[in-house]
């Protein structure tokens, strides 16, 4: 008896090093809150402390943001950063008011200066941010926003771990808006190669679909994969005139440089056709061709990019299943929580599909 036991316990403890959560652990989807477990009756203040490294420009950031009445607020005083929620933070919903969706994206910005200072690792910042949407019960969208940033509002989003580029264009070279007859998909993702997070566009893979038949691939009619190590930024619409307009990729080798490059960009459109400033560069891509981002997520343990905002239902449509009636039985959903995968419970399998996701789900039918 005392041997199974032992036995029992090594192996609770084998499948904790694996990642494995305990079957009790379970995020519970009762709209319009994404509950995550082991949540107190009564819902308390939580914090996340950072603690900056130490240099001459990390002891002179400072900043401070008070959203108590919207849930969220920070202050940063030399080299410490604590961040509070409340619980008015699970109260909102879709339609986030201004202040709150400011205050997010200033603590983006103050994170990104941080990590581009060399006072805070990429890593860091990307767990304290997972740390907020993942401790408290929220709305989904509230915690996409949280750690991908209000990117429905400022109109980019940042390339990296999980957001991934999607590219699309006809595989006929003469029709190329034809993707009936056939159209190919390539995904990049960013490599890192610096500390401050910066890295290069690398092909991750290609796929062709509607070919009735095999054919030859052509290129891709905008080349995005470089060596070059820089931050890279996805503009969703640019109007560079009444009849041209499109997405744009914004690259730089700082930060500063990118904030002062987006801002030019967003000012006056134009200027990423003739931008020429050193260590930046501006791609436009118009249509047909089409140049999207999306959250990287496993379907039935295959790798597939949803596209944003990144459903469960996108990210079935990801891996070619456009009517998920049939499998809604057997639907299943694992989301992240604290570096380990457990299941999301929904009142109902429709609600299920609408479930926004964060990056690295593992979705099964």
């Amino acid at each position: 008896m005392r041997d199974g036991i032992v036995l029992a316990a090594v192996a609770m403890a084998l499948a904790g090093m694996a990642g494995c959560a305990p079957a009790r652990l379970h995020y519970e989807l009762r709209p319009p809150v994404l509950a995550p477990p082991q949540q107190p009756a009564t819902a308390t203040p939580r914090q996340v402390r950072l603690r900056l490294a130490d240099a001459p420009a990390c002891r002179a950031l400072a900043s401070s943001y008070d959203g108590t009445a919207f849930g969220l607020s920070w202050t940063l005083e030399p080299r410490h950063l604590q961040i509070v929620t409340n619980p008015r933070l699970s109260g909102f919903t879709q339609s986030l008011p201004v202040e709150l969706l400011r205050g997010i994206q200033q603590l983006h910005t103050l994170l990104d200066r941080a990590v581009g200072d060399g006072c805070l690792s990429p890593a860091a910042e990307h767990g304290a941010l997972r740390r907020i949407a993942e401790g408290a019960p929220l709305a989904p969208d509230v915690a996409q926003v949280a750690v991908l940033g209000p990117y429905t509002v400022q109109a980019y989003i940042d390339v990296g771990d999980p957001v991934r580029l999607h590219l699309t264009y006809g595989l006929l070279p003469n029709q190329p808006g034809r993707y009936d007859l056939g159209y190919v998909a390539r995904e990049y993702r960013l490599v890192v190669d610096t500390n401050d997070g910066r890295g290069h566009l690398e092909l991750a893979q290609t796929a062709v679909f509607n070919a009735r038949a095999p054919r030859v691939v052509p290129p891709a009619p905008v080349e995005l994969a470089s060596s070059v190590a820089r931050f890279y930024r996805l503009f969703f619409f640019l109007r560079v005139s009444a009849s041209n307009h499109g997405v744009a990729l914004l690259g730089a080798d700082t930060r500063a440089k990118l904030d002062e490059a987006s801002h030019a960009v967003l000012l006056e459109p134009r200027r990423c056709l003739t931008l020429s400033w050193p260590g930046v560069s501006c791609a436009l891509v118009e249509p047909p061709v089409g140049l999207d981002a999306g959250l990287r997520v496993w379907v039935q343990g295959r790798p597939v990019v949803a596209a944003l905002p990144g459903t469960v239902r996108q990210a079935l449509e990801a891996a070619g299943i456009y009517d998920a009636s049939r499998m809604l039985s057997t639907l299943r959903v694992e989301r992240p929580w604290r570096g380990r995968l457990i299941p999301v419970t929904a009142i109902s399998p429709h609600v299920l599909l609408g479930l926004l996701l964060l990056g690295g789900e593992r979705i099964r039918y």
